[in-house]
C-alpha cells in the first residue's frame, strides 16, 4: 500500500521539519549571540583587568616610597642615637678613669703610710737592740 504524496502524515513530517530548522536557526541565532555577549564581557573585563592593574601599581609605588622613606628615618635616628650613646661611653669611661685615678692615689697615699709605718717599727727595733 502506498502512501499518496501530499498526505497528512507527509504534511506533518515536512511541518515538523520546518520546526526543527526553524529551532537550528534559533538556536544558532541564541549561541551567537552569547558568542558576542562573551566577547563583549571579556572585553570588559580586559579593562577593569588593565585598571586595577594600573591602581595596584600606582599603590604600591606609593607604598614604596612611604617604606623608603620610613627605613631613611630609621637609619637617620639610629645614627642619632649611635652618636649619643658613643657620647655617654666617652663620658662613662672618663668618670670611671677619674675614680681609677682617685683609687691610685688613695694606693700611693696608703703604701706611704705603711712604708713610714714599717721604717718606724724597723727604726724602734733597731733602737730597743741597741739600747735594750
Amino acid at each position: 500500500m502506498t502512501v499518496p504524496s501530499g498526505s497528512p502524515t507527509d504534511k506533518r513530517l515536512d511541518d515538523l521539519n520546518r520546526k526543527v530548522d526553524a529551532g537550528f536557526v534559533r538556536v544558532e541565532g541564541d549561541v551567537r549571540d552569547l558568542r558576542a555577549e562573551m566577547i563583549g564581557l571579556r572585553t570588559e573585563l580586559k579593562g577593569e583587568m588593565e585598571g586595577l592593574r594600573t591602581e595596584l601599581k600606582g599603590e604600591m609605588e606609593g607604598l614604596r616610597t612611604e617604606v623608603k622613606s620610613e627605613i631613611n628615618g630609621l637609619r637617620t635616628e639610629m645614627g642619632e642615637l649611635r652618636t649619643e650613646l658613643k657620647g655617654d661611653a666617652r663620658a662613662l669611661r672618663g668618670e670611671m678613669n677619674a675614680r681609677f685615678e682617685a683609687v691610685e692615689v688613695r694606693f700611693d697615699s696608703l703604701q706611704r703610710t705603711l712604708l713610714g709605718g714599717a721604717v718606724a717599727v724597723v727604726v724602734a727595733l733597731i733602737g730597743s737592740s741597741a739600747f735594750g
